[in-house]
């Protein structure tokens, strides 16, 4: 089956991170058939999903996510 949007897996990775479980080890494999859809859908969503739970009320839903090394 493939990943897709990965909306069960980021469900289950923003729980982890909500919980304060961020020293905890969690282990998520994503695949799909189609290398681009894991490239352009699935990293993408797990990136803005772990930024926005670091962000907090801070998030902006539109706009650019600036990343760096923190």
């Amino acid at each position: 089956m493939g990943c897709g949007t990965a909306l069960p897996s980021l469900a289950l990775f923003q729980w982890q991170l909500a919980q304060g479980h961020q020293s905890s080890e969690l282990s998520l494999g994503f695949a799909d058939y189609n290398p681009s859809v894991l490239q352009l859908v699935t990293v993408p969503n797990v990136l803005l999903s772990w930024a926005q739970l670091r962000s907090g009320s801070s998030w902006e839903p539109e706009g650019e996510l600036d990343i760096d090394q923190d």
